[in-house]
Parts: structure tokens; sequence; C-alpha cells
């Protein structure tokens, strides 16, 4: 790439840059195409991991509460369980459609 093509690639960056702080959208069809995928994907997963957080919690806390641990304690219970998350699981159960 010679001196003069990085600049147009640095300018066309500058220029996209540019417009999309303007509100206007410099991107192509595909781009926007695979963008809007992009962010469906984390969604999904976000949620899903979301989902699998409070489940934890939940029922941790209802577990310790029903075994007579105080709120205190069945709370402990609760983020021990949050962060005993096999988050890679969730990930792989969840890309696993894809």
């Amino acid at each position: 790439m010679t001196q003069y093509e990085n600049l147009i690639t640095i300018d066309q960056r500058c220029l996209r840059e540019f417009l999309l702080y303007l509100g206007v959208s410099a991107l192509t069809d595909e781009e926007k195409i695979e963008e809007t995928a992009i962010h469906q994907q984390l969604w999904l997963l976000s949620s899903a991991i979301r989902d699998r957080c409070f489940s934890a919690a939940v029922q941790a806390y209802e577990d310790a509460r029903s075994d007579g641990l105080c709120h205190d304690g069945a709370w402990e219970c609760a983020l021990a369980a949050l962060r005993s998350i096999d988050f890679e699981a969730v990930v792989a159960k969840t890309t696993a459609g894809r």
C-alpha cells in the first residue's frame, strides 16, 4: 500500500466516523445486515447470561432459606452461586444452535 492509498483509507475511516457523529449512516446495506446480526447475537448471549445469573441466585437463596439460614446467610449463598457460574458453558449452550 502506497502512502497515498494509506491516506485515502484513513480519510474514508474519518469520513465514516464523522458521518456517524452527525447521525448519518455511512454503512452499506451489507454492513447494516452484519451489524444487526452481531447485535442480535450479543442480545441473545447477554440475555442468556442474565437469565442464568438470576435463576442461580434465586435458587440458591430459596434453598438456603428453606435450610434455615437467615436472610444474610441466604444472600451469601446467592452470591456464591453467582460466582460459581460456568460462563463458558452458558456461551457454548447459547451459541451451539448457530
